[in-house]
């Protein structure tokens, strides 16, 4: 569906670009109109679907929490797109030749362990 607005922006657009730019103008405000309320409708497309942004409460108020939740308070998250399912090891094997990507297990790094102990992690070839 968002493709046929972008297609019909794009013809309605270049018809009116001949006339004058008021036209133009008009016909750009009421493409960008149309494609964002067909967006806002929109929850599923290409393997991702849409969640909806929310506030919610995040962080710990009682003793099961870590000392790094506190304070407890409210978050307001936007709508984001998420893929449906998890990525394959042939699709994350595609990302890493197209980008070179190089995964923290193919790294030496340090990180503090629950008691705030700093660890190091050398990479075993």
């Amino acid at each position: 569906m968002i493709d046929s607005i972008k297609q019909l922006t794009i013809l309605f657009f270049n018809k009116k670009l001949k006339k004058n730019s008021l036209s133009l103008s008009l016909s750009l405000s009421l493409s960008l109109l149309l494609l964002v309320a067909c967006q806002q409708k929109l929850t599923k497309q290409d393997g991702m679907i849409l969640i909806k942004g929310g506030t919610f409460e995040m962080g710990g108020d009682n003793a099961q929490a870590r000392a790094d939740e506190f304070p407890k308070h409210t978050m307001n998250l936007n709508s984001f797109w998420i893929d449906e399912s998890e990525v394959t090891n042939a699709q994350f094997k595609k990302f890493i030749e197209a980008t070179n990507y190089i995964s923290t297990a193919e790294k030496d790094f340090e990180y503090k362990d629950v008691n705030g102990k700093i660890i190091h992690q050398k990479l075993v070839h």
